[in-house]
């Protein structure tokens, strides 16, 4: 086993000899010693470093055998977690390596500050990966470097974010343009707890990609989808997170771009702020213009203008004043009873037949059959009655309100 002295002496070497994140050596590998042995080799220390890299609790069992190096596991704990490991080195032309493994609660602030020199979150993780790559240097290697890797995060934070305050300040707004300088703090700002963090990371060529990665913390969930550049250490990132308390209010965002530790940092809020701007100047039109558009001024039940000031608008105020002439009286519609022949029809006095009698002898029609009593005439069909007219004060048409509405909402 290594000694704790032999263990400072190596960290100090390596620290110092540390490579900046993203600045790959291209210094070509020489792996011909494979070659020469054969070795069946146990470590067990209380720390190994590699690359820059500590592995506390160390130990390792490799064999090298027919020029490759097998590495039968590898057991440490690194970046507060612990690594158990598995790999293959073959010394080909280029040569060839493969690795899998699961490092279990790792502390996210520490593996982020040592692999890319950022502070992006906090927290514990677990990661699960395999790789495969080829290549004659540093740079080779992570230019063809592929495979995936699971990712799961509980009970941390994301730094510069603060959903929590974006949330509960958002009903607060009067002006959509105070949601620019609320979005730029909420985004860029604060510290968000994270109640947890999955997805899968996919490696290709050395670019890797995430479609999946969904959070969700206190305040609203979201996704990240993009794309790091690993050879060329540059970064192409997009986090939108929908409000918790505000489910119908569309998403907000940023968007990373640039080298991997020092991106630019754009914020994604316009459809947030179109949104705010409909909902404050329907609110302004539900509570102050309506009311007075609508005095006195009724579309005719039914009509075009009242189903569609209905949809928008609701039913108009009950206390909207009565119109200034009363419909017509039920009984002005009522027809008169056609004229009989010869003139109009005086009723017979009480005790006196009906005049509609037989006529008396002597009278002009006697020898002839009684001609047939005309039929009734039907009543002509009532005029429709007169739309409701606007109140004297208000001389405003359906048509005026959505104009009026209209304009409200277009400015």
């Amino acid at each position: 086993g290594g000694s704790n002295t032999a263990s400072s002496g190596q960290s100090s070497a390596a620290s110092a000899n540390q490579q900046a994140p993203g600045q790959w050596s291209r210094e070509p590998f020489d792996l011909s010693p494979l070659a020469e042995i054969e070795a069946d080799i146990a470590v067990v220390a209380d720390a190994i470093l590699a690359s820059g890299y500590r592995f506390d609790q160390a130990e390792l069992k490799v064999r090298v055998v027919g020029g490759a190096l097998e590495i039968d596991s590898l057991r440490g704990r690194i970046f507060g977690g612990l690594l158990e490991a598995q790999g293959h080195v073959a010394n080909a032309e280029p040569p060839q390596a493969n690795i899998s493994f699961k490092l279990n609660g790792m502390d996210i602030a520490e593996a982020l500050q040592k692999a890319a020199n950022i502070e992006a979150a906090t927290g514990r993780a677990s990661v699960d990966g395999r790789f495969t790559t080829e290549g004659n240097s540093e740079y080779d290697l992570v230019r063809a470097l592929q495979g995936h890797a699971t990712l799961s995060a509980r009970d941390g934070t994301v730094e510069a974010v603060d959903l929590r305050a974006l949330s509960d300040q958002l009903g607060e707004l009067n002006d959509p343009a105070d949601f620019l300088g609320l979005a730029g703090a909420g985004l860029s700002e604060g510290t968000t707890r994270l109640d947890s963090l999955d997805g899968t990371i996919r490696v290709n060529n050395g670019l890797a990609t995430t479609n999946d990665l969904e959070i969700l913390a206190d305040g609203g969930h979201g996704s990240v989808r993009g794309t790091a550049d690993l050879p060329s250490w540059r970064l192409d990132l997009t986090s939108t997170f929908t409000l918790t308390d505000h489910p119908k209010a569309p998403p907000v965002g940023v968007r990373l771009t640039g080298p991997i530790d020092n991106p630019e940092r754009e914020i994604l809020a316009k459809e947030m702020q179109v949104y705010l701007a409909g909902k404050i100047a329907k609110t302004t039109v539900q509570k102050w213009v309506l009311p007075k558009l609508r005095k006195g001024a009724k579309a005719e039940p039914g009509s075009i203008e009242d189903t569609l000031l209905r949809g928008i608008f609701g039913d108009p105020d009950e206390e909207t004043p009565s119109t200034s002439q009363p419909p017509p009286a039920a009984e002005d519609f009522t027809p008169a009873l056609a004229p009989q022949q010869g003139g109009p029809e005086v009723p017979p006095l009480a005790g006196q037949e009906s005049s509609t009698l037989a006529p008396q002898q002597g009278d002009g029609t006697l020898g002839r059959a009684p001609e047939p009593a005309l039929a009734p005439q039907p009543a002509p069909a009532p005029e429709p009655a007169p739309a409701p007219e606007r109140a004297e004060d208000d001389p405003l048409s359906p048509q005026d309100i959505l104009k009026g509405v209209l304009d409200v909402l277009g400015n």
